[in-house]
């Protein structure tokens, strides 16, 4: 077996090997045909769980189930399982805010680079003073928005 598995490598080293003029074109080895036995067991690999720094212990609170979770937990803040929940609730608000935000940037970039508005660029929006509200205005909508 040693011999085939020998044979086997120095097979895909010459057949790795660009041609040069002093090569033949095409390089033949003598093989061997091996037979295995079949197996009676079974191995199987798996990858340990991917955590936020090596080494540590995992809170048995984050299982992995999660997405994202890594294992970072260090102030305990989700030990009990209603707050674990509100956090979750509450990331998937705060995400969807952020999606609403990007939604917002990419609409009035849109209207802005195709002359439909005269809207100003995001990162200018918040320089500009607008001539139908005034800011006060704006703030209490804004306060408004966020409850």
């Amino acid at each position: 077996m040693a011999l085939a598995a020998n044979t086997h490598g120095r097979v895909c080293t010459l057949s790795s090997r660009p041609p040069t003029p002093f090569s033949r074109s095409t390089t033949t080895m003598p093989g061997h045909n091996v037979q295995s036995s079949r197996a009676r067991f079974a191995v199987r690999a798996t990858a340990e769980r991917a955590t936020w720094l090596s080494g540590l212990d995992l809170p048995a609170y984050l299982d992995g189930t999660l997405p994202g979770d890594y294992g970072f937990d260090p102030l305990g803040l989700g030990e009990q399982p209603e707050d674990l929940k509100w956090y979750i609730q509450a990331e998937l608000v705060h995400c969807r805010f952020a999606m609403a935000g990007v939604a917002g940037i990419l609409g009035t970039d849109l209207i802005h680079v195709s002359g439909i508005g005269n809207l100003p660029v995001w990162f200018e929006a918040g320089a500009v003073k607008f001539d139908f509200a005034n800011t006060t205005a704006f703030f209490f909508v804004q306060l408004l928005l966020m409850v």
